[in-house]
């Protein structure tokens, strides 16, 4: 008997360590292995997108519902200005602008090569950052005063001790900002060598070592802003640490060289620094959208922000996954000359992004109120019922032209890799006059209401050239936002198949307009099921919040799909393979564990 357990004790021993070990295996495949399929690295990349956005809003609702929304208000507005010079110079720098001469330098000149353009674009930025991150924070004090007092004249402005602490969070959250900024020089050159999964766990980790850093410290500093400020700084810790095993694997190595006569970094400053302006600019005009929201009633720059954090999920999970995967390809298809390859990648993860992201928008239109106080509304009580209606309200115009902003990242990349600089520039100029004037008419039409309803509004033209105090003003960002990127979306779609791709309009648009079709048959649908729970169900329980979203979620995207089906659209198959791929290796691992 004893030897008939021990037997069987060492045999499931056995079979458990054979196990973990093929687990272990292709872990490490995963995680080190070049990614060459553009769905499957996308797919990897979505399950790491959607846990990294959820943890995300973890750390949001955390932040929201213990510490408030005074706090998170100071905190975002004392880390606008270090945010704007990290993504202009560093993380522009880094781009995807520049990434296909970084593939043509390793392609052309081999690995040695790579390094040295590589390390001369991170020494050059790092020292006009340095240089930059000086000069601010030396004059800090009289800059963040000036700009309150004399620019944004905010309806509620901060005290004389706010005032202190905003010019010392924002001198201190330049240092996390230098390690994002180095982390993200070891994404993209890891990007560049078709390893897509551990960059994307970075972010991961980024909100790993916030939301660590959060329940440390509160019960600490309590509702103060400095433990956001704190948390930043682990959490860029984190971010670059993740990736470093997988740098040395690569023999990717930091070099104290500056070589600005190489012909490679010469192409990135002739070719790239056009779209490193437009880069630039984008990430002023975002700078400058929040600083219109700090301006408003209340704290309207916290929901928008929290609204663009809701709203990011969808265009993270499918418009930078997708992009990023297809870019190589799509790249390399340039420089090697095949066209053909190059058409069929672009518009076959065109309607991919378009496919995924429409009923998503559906769902965030219509259910945006739900939604909102369940990411938000968890932890503490922080997060008021009027803050969550105003989170909403941002939500909704996000949401409207959340689909063409999901594909900015491609279009953008796809121009990158025709070595097109003009057009991004000029696109990036109407993105900031555009967003800028339309922000700020839209915002002060919208700040004469207090209502968070379409139904309240009333026409009167010269609300758009007077601000007043109404808290429904912020969501005149978000429209404004909306508009924008879809006229910019027409305009580089279709100059980008005038120019380059030359595909009949016909089989390029006809796609896109049968989705909007489907997409507005399930609106209706949508709406209905909304109207039809939200009379039924007591929505100031969570559990009923929970049942009516999750319900009319999952009936939405299984009508979308369906009419998809019906109507013959291709994307539908993309749905059935990875259906069938999950279930094939479901099977064979069980096959594998009998």
């Amino acid at each position: 008997m004893l030897r008939y357990f021990s037997n069987t004790f060492w045999a499931y021993l056995n079979k458990t360590l054979s196990v973990s070990s093929n687990t272990i295996k292709r872990t490490k495949n995963l995680l080190v292995k070049e990614q060459n399929s553009i769905l499957n690295a996308a797919f990897v990349m979505m399950i790491i997108v959607l846990v990294t956005k959820f943890t995300g809003l973890i750390f949001n609702s955390i932040a929201i519902g213990f510490i408030g929304a005074d706090a998170y208000n100071e905190f975002l507005f004392a880390s606008n200005i270090p945010e704007i010079i990290s993504a202009s110079i560093l993380l522009g720098a880094i781009s995807a602008s520049v990434i296909p001469t970084l593939v043509q330098a390793r392609e052309e000149g081999g690995h040695e090569k790579f390094l040295l353009v590589l390390n001369t674009l991170i020494n050059g930025s790092l020292i006009l950052f340095a240089v930059i991150a000086l000069l601010l924070a030396v004059f800090a004090g009289d800059l963040m005063p000036w700009l309150i007092d004399h620019v944004l004249k905010p309806v509620d402005p901060p005290t004389e001790e706010q005032m202190d602490r905003l010019v010392l969070m924002m001198r201190i959250l330049l240092i996390p900002q230098v390690i994002l900024g180095i982390s993200t020089y070891v994404s993209s050159s890891l990007n560049v060598m078709q390893r897509f999964v551990v960059p994307q766990l970075a972010p991961l980790f980024y909100n790993f070592g916030r939301i660590l850093a959060i329940v440390l410290l509160i019960p600490i500093f309590g509702k103060d802003p400095w433990v956001l400020v704190y948390g930043t700084i682990i959490g860029a810790l984190f971010h670059l640490a993740i990736q470093l095993p997988l740098l040395g694997h690569l023999n990717v190595k930091y070099l104290f060289v500056f070589k600005p006569r190489d012909k490679y970094f010469k192409n990135i400053l002739i070719v790239g620094l056009p779209r490193i302006l437009g880069l630039s600019a984008e990430q002023v005009a975002i700078g400058i959208d929040r600083l219109i929201a700090f301006g408003l009633v209340g704290n309207s720059l916290a929901a928008y922000e929290l609204a663009i954090r809701l709203v990011a999920i969808p265009m993270s999970l499918f418009g930078l996954t997708f992009s990023t995967a297809s870019f190589p390809i799509i790249s390399r298809a340039y420089i090697q000359g095949d066209m053909q390859l190059f058409r069929v990648t672009f518009t076959k993860v065109l309607n991919q992004i378009l496919f995924l992201s429409f009923p998503v928008t559906i769902v965030l239109i219509v259910l945006r109120l739900p939604i909102t106080r369940l990411f938000y509304g968890i932890f503490g009580n922080s997060f008021s019922w009027d803050e969550t209606r105003m989170v909403a309200w941002v939500v909704m115009f996000f949401a409207f032209g959340l689909t063409f902003e999901a594909l900015r990242s491609l279009l953008f990349k796809t121009y990158y890799a025709v070595n097109n600089s003009l057009v991004p520039l000029i696109s990036a100029i109407f993105i900031v006059v555009g967003g800028v004037t339309t922000g700020i008419l839209f915002t002060n039409y919208f700040s004469h209401f207090d209502s968070f309803s379409l139904f309240n509004l009333s026409l009167d033209p010269n609300y758009f050239f007077e601000r007043s105090a109404g808290k429904a003003g912020v969501g005149g960002l978000a429209l404004s936002a909306s508009l924008i990127y879809t006229l910019e979306f027409v305009g580089l779609l279709v100059y980008l198949n005038f120019k380059y791709m030359k595909i009949r309009a016909m089989d390029l648009y006809f796609p896109i307009f049968k989705k909007i079709f489907i997409s507005f048959l399930t609106l209706m649908l949508t709406y209905s099921l909304y109207t039809l729970y939200n009379g039924v169900l007591d929505t100031s329980k969570t559990w009923h919040i929970f049942v009516l979203t999750s319900t009319t979620v999952v009936a939405s995207f299984l009508f979308y799909f369906w009419l998809s089906f019906f109507t013959g659209v291709r994307e539908i198959d993309m749905i059935v393979r990875l259906f069938n791929k999950l279930k094939y290796r479901n099977g064979k691992e069980s096959g594998e564990n009998k």
